[in-house]
């Protein structure tokens, strides 16, 4: 395979790190820096025992509600 390398001054974004629950002010943000209503989600829920149960599911529509362009 091919090796990507890629330059740091090349790449630009924020990352935003948390631990446990999410907040209102902490979700408004996250969004604003990712688009606002352009923004495209991607869940990935590795960190929860429970990835693939109704609290996946509640976590997903959280961010629906906020209202980025797409949520995956």
């Amino acid at each position: 395979p091919q090796e990507l390398k890629v330059e740091p001054r090349e790449v630009a974004g924020t990352i935003v790190v948390c631990g446990g629950k999410v907040t209102d002010d902490i979700a408004r943000e996250f969004l604003r820096l990712a688009g606002g209503e352009k923004a495209r989600l991607v869940v990935i829920p590795t960190a929860s025992d429970l990835a693939d149960g109704p609290s996946a599911t509640r976590f997903i529509e959280f961010w629906k509600d906020r209202g980025p362009a797409t949520v995956d």
